[in-house]
């Protein structure tokens, strides 16, 4: 109900055009999110089954009671004239049992730190779950933010171009322009148009993407907004290989297949059992009895068939299986790593250069459309400067996307969880 009424008054805020904020989308997340809760509920499970092997280690007692009643008719034609009855037998019994597994050949402690590492491995699960939302929602974000800005720049995009059009239009009237160059110039407002609005589309699909993850609905376009600092910041986090929780999880994985052998190689021991038992009975018109009983018992499989050697043989081929993958996992995270920051820094230079060429471009085009106003430049001219102008605007956005998308990855591939906001 509590996480109801904060999606709910978080949707309230972000639909008065209030700028949203990274850590809004975080603490939506984190508390609506059922990928996460479900995580959450699978370490829960693990947790509880790790607490239930402590039993192996503790006796079993339990209490048992009972009541019977019989009856049975009798005749003995021994008897002169013969003899017949019925005999009405009543009995109670009460008692308690006990027994305690003393040895059974480490197999109690190797399902207990077996279960340890499935704990430890569900808790990493957790994490990567996490890790992998944080991922996501980093992408939508950040789609999210380009994608609105997309929209601002088209806007600016398709009011130039009718502005152009309605320029060659006048130039067409006066008999200085050419028809092909109207129609031309028409066209490209048009496309700038649809432009505009496959960009409004495209941000509508972002927005449902984000209500998926984090619940949050009734988000507008001037929610918004390109923080520029975000796109000269590096992560401040290192990489840590040993601590990144996809490691964490193949490690421990290794542990519970060795702790699995060890249960495995149980089979090759003698058990060792203890028992104990005391009740008391009573019979209608008979004293009642006490019993009790203590006995020690001592068994050795010797032989079961190949049994107990195959499961230690497949014990084996598991560890070696999960060294494998441990040292898989280590090596795609470092590539994964490196590939990412690599990637983040080439587009992070890439920015102030597409940044000069739309200087050059925009420069470009207002000297070239003055010169076209005064007949120092054909139409063809003037149409080229435009196109590039469009262009480095068109790829400034594209560079800025690309460097945030890149920089999720990054911190991806570090380990950036929900909890680091």
């Amino acid at each position: 109900m509590i996480s109801l009424l904060c999606i709910l008054l978080l949707a309230s805020k972000f639909s008065l055009a209030a700028e949203l904020q990274w850590s809004d989308l975080v603490k939506a997340t984190l508390s609506s999110n059922p990928d996460l809760a479900s995580a959450t509920q699978n370490l829960y499970s693990s947790e509880n089954a790790l607490k239930g092997s402590y039993g192996a280690f503790l006796p079993v007692i339990s209490l048992d009671a009972k009541a019977s009643r019989s009856d049975y008719s009798y005749s003995d034609l021994n008897f002169i004239g013969g003899m017949n009855g019925e005999i009405d037998s009543r009995s109670t019994q009460y008692g308690v049992n006990g027994s305690w597994n003393i040895f059974q050949g480490f197999s109690s402690l190797g399902t207990l730190e077996s279960n340890r590492a499935v704990r430890d491995a569900s808790f990493a699960d957790t994490q990567i779950k996490s890790i992998d939302l944080r991922y996501q929602l980093r992408q939508a974000y950040f789609n999210t933010i380009m994608a609105a800005e997309q929209i601002h720049l088209y806007e600016k995009i398709r009011n130039r171009e009718q502005d152009n059009a309605r320029f060659i239009e006048l130039k067409y009237n006066s008999g200085t322009e050419a028809k092909w160059n109207l129609l031309k110039t028409r066209a490209d407002a048009h496309q700038a148009a649809f432009n505009l609005e496959n960009a409004k589309s495209l941000f509508k699909e972002q927005l449902f993407t984000l209500e998926r993850l984090t619940g949050i609905s009734s988000l507008e376009i001037d929610n918004f907004h390109l923080d520029q600092n975000i796109l000269k910041e590096k992560p401040d986090s290192e990489f840590d290989l040993e601590h990144h929780p996809s490691f964490l999880k193949s490690q421990a994985n290794v542990t519970k297949a060795e702790k699995d052998k060890l249960s495995a190689n149980s089979g090759f021991l003698p058990t060792l059992n203890a028992s104990y038992s005391w009740y008391k009975q009573h019979y209608e018109r008979i004293s009642p009895t006490n019993n009790q009983s203590f006995s020690l018992t001592a068994d050795w499989n010797i032989f079961n068939g190949g049994v107990d050697y195959y499961s230690r043989e497949k014990a084996k081929t598991t560890i070696a299986a999960a060294d494998y993958n441990l040292e898989s996992t280590k090596r795609n995270l470092l590539e994964a790593y490196r590939k990412a920051l690599q990637e983040f820094t080439t587009s992070l230079q890439n920015i102030p250069i597409v940044t000069e060429e739309l200087e050059a471009a925009n420069e470009r085009a207002t000297t070239v459309t003055a010169q076209y106003r005064n007949g120092l430049k054909t139409y063809l001219d003037w149409e080229q400067a435009q196109s590039l102008l469009t262009e480095a605007e068109t790829a400034v956005i594209e560079a800025e996307k690309q460097c945030l998308l890149n920089r999720a990855s990054l911190e991806n591939s570090i380990g950036y969880s929900l909890e680091k906001l």
